[in-house]
């Protein structure tokens, strides 16, 4: 399974998200810019998860 990622644009980025990943054991196959790829798909409570703590995290906060 593929998830797409917007503004994924770093090498920063790709640590950020994967780390975001496997603290809720998504262990990704392969972090690309703007993907992740997955062996198994994720649980609808884990990608509600996966959103808020991308937002959280992964997002730059605007003033």
């Amino acid at each position: 399974m593929v998830i797409y990622i917007k503004n994924m644009v770093c090498s920063r980025c790709k640590m950020v998200v994967e780390q975001v990943f496997q603290e809720l054991n998504l262990q990704p196959e392969q972090v690309l810019l703007g993907e992740v790829h997955l062996k198994e798909a994720p649980t609808e409570k884990q990608v509600n998860t996966l959103k808020l703590e991308l937002e959280n995290q992964y997002c730059p906060k605007r003033l």
